[in-house]
């Protein structure tokens, strides 16, 4: 149907429910992208017509899914509109203008670098574009205020700064404005909360301009907990906005949760060495600044020396410089060698690198939405990649100490309540806790062992952690977390384990972890598991635990050790020639495969684990016979762990049969 189809005599009346107006949109779209072979996505199409049509609205879009589009799409409309009226179409503003709040400065660099590929005038307004139109005796608000630029991205203190406040007091710029978008809305409550109160200076801000649309975008927002909170801060009430849900799920991302062989206080962090593996494009997430630079020492430390180790892994926290970005951006994405980037959340949402092909969260998130907004930085090219997860034996221990244990090892936790003193003068703070705790217990209030968990962990990531000790989907827990298997037209697996829905990428619940230990997307002709009947045969995850395969202890790391260099010696002596005549046998491993060696000893459970882990040894052919050393020692070493796990669930069992008997014959007498 053509423009003409539209007139004044038929004009058009609604976007969003006739039928020209989406014609007319993704017609307008294809002519200025003709990049986007299949045009745009229904869902983008539809968010565009609703701000068209002066509609609020929510959009839930998974990572990777082209959220950024709904930000600029009516600009590219309104400006073809203005420059080519239609008779029959409610004229347009001139100069039309889309306002995007974003939380990071980095991300709003990211779009307006995405838009300008894209021919789309877009500026962020942070201190070094301000700064860079100073030193050019520019003034950028001016600009704004005319109009010059489509699409503004700003933090919310810049929005509610004075600068701004004078912007929307110009008649001219209120007449042109089209759209107010909130890019990573999901962070709007806790961040407001915690340390950005201008977020909740939203509603205010939207208040200043009447009749223009909210378009608040995200890839991860609980339906239960999250989605009341957003409209709260909005001041949108029920039936007055338009919420689109779409699945958040990611099939090419394999969801692992592993427990941590180490702890995050020192120089050494073996669980990432994998991260400077030729091949490699990785990005590790770390909790702090401190801890990402010392990761980023140890992950140098591997290398060979020189500067050439600063290009191979880099660093992005919110101390790098906009030009350090800049040149990390493009090395990740140009340069082979560049394999790794250890990051903050700085790194975490909006950041668009098509290539990478590895998430690892070192330590847990503070949240499921972290959690998923950081995986979703990986496979953006549709290609398998993995979101690893790193969990603390601090935080799994505290898991397992409360969560009933009868699931694990068949009995219940003692919840020991301290006896206390008599009532009197001079008590200490600790007798005053246990008092407190009987009168508690004795009145039936005693706080349930779930609560504990709750005060300390956030809802849906408790319920990702809970779900991992007890070796339960993963990708299942999620769905329901997000309300993927609620969803009308949604997939009819959401609501299923990896293994009964037939994901081509089953978590590490469904599929152990440790039978395909390295990061690295598997070679050629690697054997995915996605069915029961593949998993047949394996080793159970129940010898091992949720968790897998322990890491091995100092002592049997030393015995290892000892087996690895007699394995050296018997094969250097084979090699025969010059080099084993006036070399030792210690060349047999280079150094980064000896390592790697060590560090994976626990999860090399196949020949094809070992070629894929240390593909850089040089005697790869002398794998099966490796393989049959790990595989006897592994046995050993799974024995003792297994022999050690029963001894602590005999202990554990004592202690609560004594704490029981002794509650039974009068031993905390509250009188």
């Amino acid at each position: 149907m053509s423009d003409a189809t539209i007139t004044a005599a038929a004009p058009l009346t609604s976007w969003i429910s006739d039928p020209r107006g989406r014609q007319l949109a993704k017609k307008i779209i294809c002519e200025k992208f003709p990049q986007w072979p299949d045009g745009p996505r229904d869902f983008q199409l539809d968010s565009w017509l609703r701000v068209l049509d002066g509609v609020d609205q929510l959009d839930i879009v998974p990572t990777g899914g082209g959220k950024t589009a709904l930000f600029y799409g009516p600009v590219v409309i309104a400006q073809y509109l203005s420059q080519t009226p239609i008779p029959g179409v409610k004229p347009l503003p001139r100069k039309p203008v889309c306002l995007v709040v974003i939380p990071l400065v980095e991300l709003g660099n990211n779009h307006v670098s995405e838009m300008s590929q894209l021919g789309i005038r877009a500026i962020s307004l942070s201190a070094e574009t301000i700064r860079q139109a100073t030193d050019e005796k520019r003034n950028i608000f001016r600009e704004v205020r005319r109009c010059e630029w489509p699409v503004v991205m700003l933090s919310p203190e810049r929005l509610t700064s004075a600068d701004v406040d004078e912007i929307l007091r110009d008649s001219t710029f209120l007449r042109n404005v089209i759209m107010l978008g909130f890019d990573e809305v999901h962070i709007m409550v806790p961040w407001g909360l915690q340390f950005r109160p201008d977020y909740h200076q939203m509603a205010s801000v939207h208040s200043r301009l009447p009749g223009v649309p909210i378009t608040a975008v995200s890839a991860s927002i609980m339906p239960a907990t999250d989605l009341t909170k957003i409209c709260r801060l909005l001041n949108w009430k029920e039936g007055e906005y338009y919420c689109l849900r779409l699945s958040n799920e990611r099939p090419n991302i394999r969801t692992v949760l592993q427990e941590l062989t180490h702890g995050l206080g020192g120089f050494s962090f073996p669980d990432v060495s994998r991260a400077v593996l030729p091949g490699q494009k990785v990005v590790i997430y770390c909790g702090t600044i401190d801890l990402g630079f010392r990761v980023a020492m140890y992950l140098w430390s591997l290398l060979e020396p020189g500067r050439h180790r600063l290009k191979k892994v880099r660093l992005w926290n919110s101390l790098t410089s906009a030009e350090h970005n800049k040149t990390t951006l493009q090395l990740f994405r140009e340069d082979p060698h560049t394999t790794a980037i250890v990051a903050t959340i700085a790194f975490g949402m909006g950041i668009n690198i098509r290539n990478i092909h590895t998430i690892m969260n070192l330590g847990v998130p503070s949240s499921l939405n972290d959690t998923v907004q950081q995986e979703g930085r990986a496979g953006r090219d549709g290609t398998q990649a993995l979101g690893i997860t790193l969990v603390e034996r601090s935080v799994l221990a505290a898991i397992r100490k409360v969560w009933p244990a009868e699931k694990l090892f068949g009995f219940h936790p003692p919840i020991v309540v301290p006896r206390p003193r008599a009532k009197g003068k001079g008590k200490s703070k600790a007798e005053k806790a246990a008092e407190k705790a009987a009168e508690k217990a004795a009145s039936g209030i005693m706080q349930k062992p779930i609560d504990i968990l709750a005060d300390r962990f956030e809802s849906g990531l408790l319920s990702l952690l809970i779900a991992f000790v007890e070796g339960r989907c993963l990708v299942q827990v999620k769905n329901q977390q997000y309300g993927n298997d609620q969803l009308d037209g949604g997939s009819a697996g959401a609501a299923l384990s990896c293994i009964d829905a037939g994901r081509p990428l089953p978590c590490s619940s469904c599929q152990p972890f440790w039978e395909a230990p390295c990061p690295r997307l598997p070679p050629a002709g690697f054997p995915i598991m996605a069915n029961a009947n593949d998993l047949a045969g394996l080793p159970s995850k129940g010898l091992f635990g949720p968790s897998g395969p322990h890491a091995l202890l100092k002592d049997m790391q030393e015995h290892a050790m000892k087996h690895l260099d007699a394995f050296a010696r018997s094969h250097w002596r084979q090699i025969g020639g010059p080099q084993q005549l006036y070399l030792p046998a210690d060349v047999y491993w280079n150094s980064t495969t000896y390592t790697s060696l060590l560090d994976n000893f626990h999860l090399l459970r196949s020949p094809d684990a070992i070629a894929t882990t240390l593909s850089t040894w040089n005697h790869l052919d002398d794998r099966l016979d490796l393989f049959e050393l790990l595989e006897k020692l592994n046995r050993r070493f799974d024995a003792r762990h297994i022999k050690k796990r029963v001894i602590t669930a005999r202990k554990t069992k004592a202690t609560r049969e004594k704490n029981k008997k002794s509650k039974e014959e009068g031993s905390f007498n509250f009188c």
